[in-house]
């Protein structure tokens, strides 16, 4: 029995061999004389008559050698949307392989369709490059229309009816996202403006304008954030700014005497009691700022005041 089992053994391990080595030869043979591919003039297509809207299905059976495989098929042709394709090997030979290329596909229009056609491509087996591209034709097909069958949707799809008021909607339609995005940037810009409308400061007059940052120097002075010998050229800056405004002189370019001269000439400001202050005022401001002349915090702030005191009998009628 065992010397039986043992031939059963061999007997079937020959079987096997002579099997991959039949395949391997054919493999080798296909590898080196490969055989033409085998491609229809023709494929299937079920049903040739069909309604607008309804699907088709498309069949085509190749043969090519065993070393070639399919690859990129589709279908191809005018108003029709076709679904991906499959390629499958559905019967093996000694050096060869049939393979079915099937798949569905919609046609939108009525009347007699052509030109509709299955192409693919094939590739050998462990190899990135494709080969040959091959081309077989779909018979043609008779589409009717049956609208009582149809959905309204369906009729659009046929091209049979248009939507109401599609012209004046096209441009809306296609550009809706950025129609969309630039309204509300200028949404966003028209609210922005209104905001920064609704924060800016009214402009200050003159002379209010430099009574407050003569108030924020005294307050540095006073902290020592400031030495009072930059408080005093700070404080003459702003004066003579003033000046400039209320007089319309050019007073930030004129010296000392020049834009004395100037003032006391203008019988419109009523300066007549303060030009002593005035000129002694600006006289000190020149001695610290271009003579070292040093100062303290009493002198300082005792000159602001007197400063802030000068603004406020100097302020135009018509603010008062």
């Amino acid at each position: 029995m065992m010397k039986r089992g043992r031939t059963y053994l061999w007997f079937g391990a020959v079987i096997a061999a002579a099997a991959v080595l039949f395949w391997l030869a054919g493999y080798l043979y296909a590898y080196f004389f490969p055989s033409a591919p085998q491609v229809p003039a023709s494929a299937v297509c079920t049903p040739v008559e069909l309604q607008a809207g309804e699907s088709a299905e498309a069949v085509l059976v190749v043969t090519l050698p065993v070393t070639e495989t399919v690859i990129a098929p589709e279908i191809t042709g005018e108003n029709i949307i076709a679904a991906t394709l499959r390629a499958t090997p559905v019967k093996w030979r000694w050096n060869r392989r049939v393979w079915m290329i099937s798949g569905r596909f919609t046609v939108l229009k009525p009347g007699t369709v052509k030109d509709l056609k299955i192409e693919f491509q094939t590739r050998k087996i462990f190899s990135a490059r494709a080969n040959d591209k091959f081309s077989t034709a779909l018979p043609e097909l008779t589409v009717k229309l049956d609208e009582n069958n149809l959905t309204e949707a369906e009729l659009l799809l046929a091209g049979e009816i248009t939507p109401p008021d599609t012209a004046s909607r096209s441009f809306i339609h296609r550009f809706r996202y950025w129609l969309i995005a630039a309204g509300v940037m200028l949404i966003a810009g028209i609210a922005y403006w209104l905001w920064r409308k609704s924060r800016r400061k009214p402009e200050l007059p003159a002379w209010e304008f430099t009574i407050a940052e003569i108030g924020k120097l005294r307050s540095e002075v006073a902290a020592g954030v400031l030495l009072p010998e930059r408080g005093f050229a700070r404080l003459c800056d702003l004066l003579r700014n003033y000046l400039e405004i209320r007089s319309q002189l050019p007073a930030s370019r004129l010296t000392t005497a020049e834009f004395m001269a100037m003032l006391l000439a203008d019988d419109s400001l009523p300066v007549e009691s303060e030009r002593n202050f005035l000129r002694r005022f600006l006289d000190t401001a020149d001695l610290i700022k271009f003579a070292c002349l040093r100062s303290n915090t009493a002198a300082f702030d005792q000159a602001a005041l007197r400063a802030e005191e000068f603004i406020r009998t100097t302020i135009p009628e018509v603010t008062k």
